[in-house]
């Protein structure tokens, strides 16, 4: 899937890879993607962003005060959390997105693109 997305990516876009639990590679990279139209694919690891961008123990906090905001919402069944999904294919999902914002809004519904298993 990474080279889809990588695909999918303007010019001079970057893929950040934050997620490796599936312990598997990144494949189907087109080279001249990255050559030719400047493209980037990097790692992201929260831990080493709070300690380079965040002022370490002032941003763990805030992100433990944004989590029990969080958790308030997803623990609530009438909280701000309670949506619906819109399912739909990646070939599908820009109608459906200028469907939602331009007739049937956003409020309390998500669009969740659903990918074919491989």
């Amino acid at each position: 899937m990474t080279g889809k997305i990588l695909n999918a990516l303007p010019n001079e876009g970057t893929l950040f890879a934050y997620g490796g639990l599936g312990s598997r590679v990144c494949n189907d990279i087109n080279l001249m993607d990255l050559i030719y139209h400047n493209k980037k694919v990097e790692g992201w690891l929260l831990t080493s962003w709070v300690l380079e961008h965040g002022k370490g123990l002032r941003t763990l906090m805030r992100i433990n005060e944004g989590t029990s905001v969080v958790h308030q919402g997803l623990l609530n069944n009438n909280g701000w959390s309670v949506s619906t999904f819109n399912d739909c294919k990646l070939n599908d999902m820009w109608e459906n997105f200028k469907d939602m914002k331009t007739n049937t809004g956003f409020t309390n519904r998500k669009l969740r693109i659903m990918f074919d298993q491989q």
